[in-house]
């Protein structure tokens, strides 16, 4: 309980409280209107009011009264004591002092109770807070601010007592705290704090920052590495919340097998995010490589992807080295050169040309000869006729001989006569043969002449002889020829003969065939077509009744 004390000084009286420090905390000297507010008092506790004259001058004690709103409250009474209800908030107390006889000698100055509330702070938006990092949106974290006299608020952080209160960052208005461009200096934790002359109320509250993902380590994004040695990539991320890493390659997600993939989450130097690391090894790397492109690192954390990608050069022996054949004839060979399509990330030195024949399915080595990088075509002459040749084609790089290219060449022999054929297909007016030979070289140096003529009377077996006189020629370059404009239902005989640059060869025993031609309904009779038009129609009709009278029962 607290006291108020009016004193007679020089002449006039003053209210003065038994806790002077209550009045210098809430400011004794602020006014509500032209009412001087000269006492606080915490709400439900209890307050008196003494009036404390010096009357020894008078031989009979002066009455009392007290007056609170203009209303009389008590009498007789220095002292009077109540309870500070919140419907008390601005009530106003006076006394006066009168004589015996009823003159009123004294009256006092107007008295102002507030009745004060302890402060009290809510934080409406949590206190475990979560933000985005910006730098230009502004962010409000919501309050719930009470007291008489109203408190007054200021945002410190513990860990220096700093004050932050309408700084730059933070910015305190009404019963909210605006927050500006919030990076990651600003995680951590904080207090806040409403003060007022009736005491002080603290909650703590801790900013987390929601920020993308950084990643590092992207220096070595580029290696080289020879064929078939491992290799492996890291990719280190930044963030809260925590990360996650996958690598992709030529939009494939790797997982385990060929790929090896490990992982570490430790705590990142700033105390608060999350460092998440993985390293990929990739066994074996392989001359395909090259063409699958960057191997990509997707790091996200559901705020923020990033990618970064590695360059992977694998280097290896050249490929194959080949050739395309322009020119066989029976005693040599033209070839043009097929150089590598993959060098293997070296210049190529030279190339390696080794040639065998095959004699009694034997191979014998006649050429090794070595050429410089530009070749573009060889020759070898005084090869033997109607002679398979094979080819082994190597590239040189600074890793060595690459892979090696297999061909085969074969020289042009003298036409054969043991050509065949096979009628593969024959309607009415076309047929189609094919030609099988067992003369050496390639199909482009040999030709097909056929003779093919009319067979006497279709009725007639053929007796094996071949009429040349009355033979229609016709040449292919082709195994396989059509005879076209042939007659319909007429028996054919045909023969085929090889040409090349040695000239042309004995023709082939005579094959027979012949073209039958399906009669159509233009030959049926009339007669005919009408019976069996209308025994189908007639058909149609019963069917058609004995099934609605199936339907009916």
């Amino acid at each position: 309980m607290k006291r108020i004390f009016l004193v007679f000084v020089y002449g006039a009286y003053f209210l003065i409280p038994s806790a002077q420090s209550d009045l210098e905390r809430c400011g004794s000297s602020v006014s509500v209107g032209t009412k001087r507010i000269v006492y606080y008092q915490i709400v439900n506790e209890s307050v008196s009011l003494n009036s404390a004259p010096d009357y020894a001058s008078d031989p009979i004690e002066p009455i009392i009264r007290w007056y609170r709103d203009g209303r009389l409250i008590a009498a007789n009474k220095r002292l009077i004591t109540f309870v500070a209800e919140s419907g008390l908030n601005g009530s106003v107390y006076r006394f006066t002092v009168s004589e015996f006889r009823g003159d009123v000698i004294f009256e006092s100055e107007d008295v102002v109770l507030i009745v004060g509330e302890i402060p009290r702070l809510e934080l409406l938006s949590g206190r475990r807070l979560s933000f985005r990092e910006t730098s230009n949106d502004t962010l409000k974290i919501r309050l719930d601010v009470a007291g008489v006299p109203r408190p007054s608020l200021r945002v410190v952080r513990p860990q220096n007592k700093s004050r932050v209160v309408s700084s730059a960052k933070f910015e305190i208005r009404s019963n909210a705290i605006h927050v500006r461009g919030l990076s990651l200096e600003d995680w951590g934790d904080y207090e806040v704090i409403a003060s007022s002359c009736l005491g002080n109320v603290m909650i703590n509250m801790s900013i987390k920052i929601l920020g993308g993902v950084h990643q590092t380590n992207l220096t070595d994004t580029t290696k080289a590495i020879l064929c078939s040695k491992n290799v492996e990539f890291t990719c280190t991320a930044v963030a809260h919340p925590k990360p996650s890493i996958e690598w992709v390659w030529n939009d494939t997600l790797l997982f385990d097998g060929r790929y090896g993939i490990t992982e570490e989450s430790v705590v990142a130097p700033d105390g608060h995010r999350h460092k998440i690391t993985s390293t990929l090894k990739i066994i074996g790397v392989e001359r395909e490589d090259n063409e699958r492109g960057l191997i990509r690192c997707k790091s996200k954390n559901g705020i923020e992807e990033t990618c970064v990608g590695f360059q992977l050069n694998v280097l290896c022996t050249p490929s194959a080295c080949g050739f395309h054949f322009v020119q066989l004839t029976n005693d040599s060979i033209v070839a043009n050169i097929d150089h590598p399509t993959d060098i293997g990330g070296f210049s190529v030195n030279h190339l390696r040309v080794l040639v065998y024949v095959f004699f009694d399915q034997q191979s014998s080595l006649i050429s090794n000869n070595t050429y410089g990088p530009d070749q573009e075509f060889i020759k070898l002459k005084n090869l033997s006729s109607s002679s398979t040749y094979h080819f082994l084609c190597q590239a040189s790089n600074a890793l060595g001989y690459g892979e090696v290219g297999k061909f085969n060449a074969q020289t042009l022999g003298e036409p054969q006569s043991s050509v065949r054929i096979n009628v593969s297909q024959s309607n009415c007016t076309s047929a189609t043969l094919e030609f099988y030979s067992e003369t050496v070289g390639i199909n482009s140096q040999i030709r097909y002449e056929v003779l093919y003529t009319v067979l006497a009377g279709i009725q007639n077996e053929y007796n094996g002889t071949f009429s040349m006189a009355s033979a229609i020629k016709e040449r292919s370059n082709c195994p396989v020829t059509t005879l076209f404009n042939l007659e319909g239902n007429t028996k054919y005989a045909a023969v085929v003969r090889e040409l090349n640059v040695y000239g042309a060869g004995a023709f082939s025993d005579p094959v027979h065939f012949e073209t039958l031609c399906v009669a159509d309904d233009a030959g049926m009779p009339a007669w005919q077509i009408i019976i069996i038009s209308m025994g189908a129609a007639i058909y149609l009709v019963f069917v058609t009744f004995l099934y609605k009278r199936y339907k009916k029962n």
